[in-house]
């Protein structure tokens, strides 16, 4: 099986079983935010296969004129963390090119709070698509990387995702997304190989 290629940020992994290569492997790590910074960081991911690329809107509650938007979020897409103002926000997904005013395809609301990081995802295939809004856990310990493995394949109905003799995650179910938990850098860095179940 091909091995997966990825980008190794420092502190959090994101392991997306596409439909594409069976695995597509996307990172990203934000700067360190303390306790007592007013801003927290959110990061937007397209995970939900069979469906066109999307508009994502992120938009601060009592300032719906000025949102993020993140263009044409293909699927298996997922951008770097963004810093946001600490507060309530509405998470919203429109066909490409659709307008602001326009009813979206799938939205949720969250809260973000200071210094916390966020990993909001498009999951599901489109009859069923859905938000979730994961948050992220960046205290890896010192010589490890936190990695998170979602499965976003409609091709496999379960994967297993290893590396070496270790075992990262074992009859993984479409659309399900597994907590953090921790391996080492160079792991991370090698990158795992996915088995269909």
């Amino acid at each position: 099986m091909k091995g997966l290629t990825m980008r190794v940020g420092r502190h959090v992994a994101v392991f997306a079983a596409t439909a594409t290569l069976l695995a597509a492997v996307v990172c990203a790590a934000a700067p360190a935010a303390t306790a007592a910074a007013p801003v927290g960081w959110v990061r937007c991911a397209n995970l939900s296969p069979g469906v066109p690329s999307v508009d994502i809107y992120l938009i601060p509650f009592g300032n719906p004129g000025h949102p993020i938007v993140l263009k044409h979020a293909k699927y298996g897409e997922v951008y770097s963390y963004m810093p946001v103002t600490a507060g309530q926000y509405t998470v919203a997904m429109r066909p490409v090119g659709a307008p602001a005013s326009s009813f979206p395809i799938v939205s949720t609301n969250f809260m973000v709070s200071a210094g916390a990081n966020y990993t909001v995802a498009s999951l599901g295939p489109a009859a069923a698509r859905r938000v979730e809004v994961l948050k992220d856990d960046m205290a890896a310990p010192k010589g490890k990387a936190l990695v998170r493995v979602i499965q976003a394949s409609l091709k496999q109905n379960m994967v297993t995702v290893t590396y070496g003799q270790d075992v990262f995650a074992q009859q993984l179910a479409f659309g399900a997304a597994m907590s953090s938990f921790s391996t080492s850098t160079r792991r991370a860095a090698a990158g795992p190989r996915l088995a269909t179940v």
